[in-house]
């Protein structure tokens, strides 16, 4: 039997390279099952993402015995610096020993992409729906679930950020650095990398950032990196069963995290948590479950970050499409819409240095 393009819509494989995918992915799970019958169904992309391939996976183990998993595959060129599987690897296996942090769990990995040509980690496939901001009302139509979703996803935080540091890989990014704007340094020199040209706005928000320094929590914790409505799994019973998408964790003030979930991009203003509940309700939902309270002038600060980091993730996008790296169109799209980054950058940053004015 063969498979098509035609078969597996927006793969952007060819044939050969999707049959050695397949194939590839079959002889690991057959491999580490110790089942020699073992047989993939089916493999299909998913394309909501930018950073890893990712793939499901249905497999007939036995008669009777289907399994479903999720295959995230370092691509041809994304929009990280470097992909290490096996960092994500050991951060995904660590995180599943965190109470309280529902994650997938990982289940073997090819550091060195011998099976299918690139490296990959498979994990176990957890079922239900990934909300967007966009798409959150129509999948949890009743207010009370979302608003439940949201202080369950301040919950998670508060677990995430408890982790002790120690139990985490040593090569994680801002383990080994000194002081929390370690972040900040990283995101700007990703953006004079990729930058076609100096953006005034940046360079004044990131002079900005390294003059209020002291804004910073002054606590070291795990950092998703991208905690937001979209990187979570909702489960039939209107619970989080998941959260996914690690690849940005780090280790840095945790006020980076809450921050990120209550940016303009996500939906509802600079107000909500994607419209659903204010950043107030928000912030006093973590503080409870944290146990310490989040200062007004932190999160400010970690607020034009993100919007800032964003910015710099379109400038990339752009930036890898302009080189030939990649020749998918989300990536130009992305690039068009950096202008909508610089005018959250403007509208934050100015709101905070007119507070910061009228408060002094």
């Amino acid at each position: 039997m063969t498979y098509s393009l035609s078969a597996v819509p927006g793969s952007g494989l060819s044939e050969r390279e999707y049959l050695q995918f397949r194939g590839g992915v079959q002889a690991l799970l057959a491999g580490a099952l110790g089942v020699s019958g073992l047989i993939v169904e089916s493999a299909t992309r998913y394309l909501d993402g930018f950073s890893w391939e990712t793939w499901h996976v249905v497999v007939a183990v036995a008669a009777g015995d289907t399994r479903q998993y999720v295959v995230r595959r370092m691509p041809r060129s994304g929009l990280l610096d470097t992909y290490d599987v096996e960092q994500q690897w050991h951060l995904h296996r660590a995180i599943a020993g965190i109470p309280g942090v529902p994650v997938p769990k990982a289940l073997l990995v090819d550091t060195d992409g011998a099976a299918t040509g690139r490296p990959l980690f498979l994990m176990d496939y957890i079922p239900g729906a990934v909300p967007t901001p966009q798409t959150m009302g129509a999948l949890v139509p009743h207010k009370a679930d979302r608003i439940s979703l949201i202080h369950q996803l301040a919950t998670i935080a508060a677990a995430i950020h408890s982790a002790p540091v120690s139990h985490l890989p040593a090569d994680l990014r801002g383990r080994a650095a000194s002081g929390l704007t370690a972040e900040v340094a990283y995101w700007e020199r990703a953006y004079r990398r990729d930058r076609q040209a100096p953006i005034p706005i940046l360079d004044w928000a990131f002079a900005w950032l390294r003059r209020n320094e002291a804004m910073v929590s002054g606590r070291a914790a795990l950092v998703h990196g991208d905690l937001r409505v979209g990187n979570f799994v909702v489960s039939r019973q209107n619970t989080i069963s998941a959260v996914l998408d690690w690849e940005g964790a780090h280790v840095g003030d945790p006020v980076e995290d809450l921050a990120n979930c209550c940016m303009r991009l996500h939906g509802g203003g600079p107000d909500t948590v994607s419209g659903v509940i204010g950043v107030q309700e928000f912030l006093r939902a973590y503080e409870r479950v944290a146990g310490w309270s989040v200062p007004h002038a932190t999160f400010n600060y970690w607020r034009i970050f993100c919007d800032m980091r964003s910015a710099i993730v379109f400038i990339t996008a752009a930036r890898r499409f302009e080189d030939a790296q990649t020749d998918d169109l989300r990536y130009a799209v992305l690039g068009q819409q950096l202008p909508i980054l610089l005018e959250h950058v403007v509208k934050d940053l100015s709101s905070v240095v007119g507070e910061m004015r009228s408060s002094a």
